[in-house]
């Protein structure tokens, strides 16, 4: 059985260092985001879940509104890559049969950038069992 998780919202960058290529115009500091996680029903998480979806949101919380660190921003491109990659990265360490993570990301004058990210069939290596 396929499965498809979808979550989008909205977050506020904390401690974002402008630069000329950034995702947006200069002094935007309001982002939004699409995610659509795909996976199988092979394998899910101890609680029957894809990926709780709240978890989706704290990723971009974490990545860009932690107050305690800075960020030098970076292109709507580079955002939804860094995304789609290191939440399927993180599913499949979870050992969740998660096929692909799509993210995108809207910018300024209704443009948005999309990046998916395929699971290669690369699985987290088990340990040797004495």
């Amino acid at each position: 059985m396929n499965l498809t998780l979808e979550r989008e919202g909205e977050f506020e960058p904390v401690n974002m260092v402008e630069n000329s290529s950034r995702c947006g115009q200069l002094g935007l500091m309001h982002y939004r985001y699409f995610v659509r996680v795909e996976a199988t029903d092979e394998r899910l998480s101890p609680e029957g879940f894809v990926i709780e979806n709240g978890r989706v949101h704290d990723y971009f919380l974490t990545r860009y509104c932690d107050p305690k660190k800075s960020f030098k921003a970076m292109s709507c491109e580079r955002m939804a890559v860094k995304a789609a990659m290191e939440i399927g990265r993180t599913l499949v360490e979870e050992e969740i049969s998660v096929t692909s993570v799509q993210v995108t990301i809207f910018g300024s004058n209704n443009a948005r950038l999309t990046a998916v990210w395929k699971n290669g069939g690369r699985k987290r290596a088990k340990k040797a069992r004495r």
